[in-house]
């Protein structure tokens, strides 16, 4: 008997955007019901990879197969939809001045108001939602618009494979730990799933497979029960028990911030993490430190206490920011790499 093909297989893609190569000969397979972390650095070749499949840019050679069909070249991201490949990407790629309902039916056919009612309800409730149909997508929570985006790929057919890149990076424990149920529940209903992240306990915890790619090649595949964090971070990094990691003192206080249960200190050499539940008050603190908050409110710097009313006065003092949401806040998509490196510097006003 002919084994089954699996869900999906690459084969040997490769992609060149000129003389750099983004994917090197990328040859392996997804059984159904597979939940593959895709591991690597910023560069490896993750969302290159997964822009091949989703028919955003062309292999430049190899192709792939969704259960044994062959495709050669390029998809439209709509040919990728009705093959049931979805991607959920960290920002969800929806119309946050539309409703549910208008979100899940964008560039699709639309049937009448009472059929498309009933099948955004079906999809809804297929991934745990509860959502009021006319609510406007800019006022549900990060993870309620990941499960509109899901819901949305599941309106093209029968979902087949799951793309998700960086799912978690702004959710919470709780938004998480339902995530990580619905997509269990998927590969139990034979999806299979590529999962992008680097959140390692992320991936140890619901994967069942763990394939690394650095510097577009692939260097690991192995069952995620193979592996300890400290054998994925060797694989991540190879040379990491090469490196010396010379204990540093920190030196005199550089950030002092008053809450009212107390006082939030740095000082210089020091990496000062802040935890708290997703939307939480840690990314209000970090955009009063670098003039980013609305009501702008003192804080000691370098010993001398300072409100900054702007990020331009914060940078002129030292102080950059990386905003929790990089494509509204942090960037301008339609300016260059360059002119976005040298903004806050372009203008010499407060």
């Amino acid at each position: 008997m002919t084994a089954p093909e699996p869900r999906l297989r690459f084969d040997g893609v490769t992609v060149d955007f000129g003389a750099t190569r983004a994917l090197d000969d990328i040859t392996f397979a997804v059984e159904p019901g597979e939940i593959v972390g895709l591991l690597g650095h910023n560069g490896a070749g993750k969302s290159t990879l997964f822009n091949v499949t989703t028919g955003v840019i062309g292999a430049t050679s190899g192709g792939f197969a969704v259960d044994g069909e062959r495709v050669d070249g390029r998809l439209t991201p709509r040919e990728a939809a009705q093959r049931g490949i979805t991607v959920i990407h960290q920002e969800p790629a929806l119309a946050p001045n539309m409703t549910v309902l208008e979100n899940l039916f964008l560039a699709r056919s639309a049937p009448g108001t009472a059929e498309r009612q009933r099948r955004a309800r079906e999809a809804l409730a297929e991934v745990g939602a509860d959502l009021p149909l006319d609510m406007p997508v800019e006022a549900l929570g990060l993870g309620e618009r990941q499960l509109v985006d899901i819901a949305r790929g599941m309106l093209s057919g029968t979902m087949k494979v799951l793309l998700l890149d960086e799912p978690t990076a702004a959710l919470g424990k709780a938004e998480t730990d339902a995530l990580h149920a619905l997509i269990r529940r998927f590969a139990a209903q034979g999806v299979s799933v590529l999962y992008v992240s680097h959140r390692l306990p992320d991936i140890m915890e619901v994967c069942t497979r763990i394939v690394v790619l650095r510097g577009g090649a692939l260097v690991v595949d192995g069952p995620a029960s193979d592996f300890t964090p400290a054998r994925l971070a060797e694989a991540l990094v190879p040379d990491l028990r090469s490196l010396d990691f010379t204990h540093v003192e920190p030196g005199p206080e550089v950030v002092a911030y008053s809450l009212p249960g107390g006082e939030i200190t740095a000082r210089a050499g020091e990496v000062v993490g802040l935890f708290g539940m997703a939307g939480g008050e840690q990314f209000g603190i970090a955009a009063q430190l670098a003039g980013a908050a609305a009501e702008p409110r003192p804080y000691r710097l370098c010993g001398s206490e300072v409100r900054f009313a702007s990020p331009g006065r914060a940078i002129r003092r030292g102080v950059f920011f990386v905003p929790p949401d990089r494509d509204t806040e942090g960037l301008i998509a339609s300016e260059t790499a360059l002119d976005n490196v040298m903004l806050p510097w372009y203008s010499s006003g407060p």
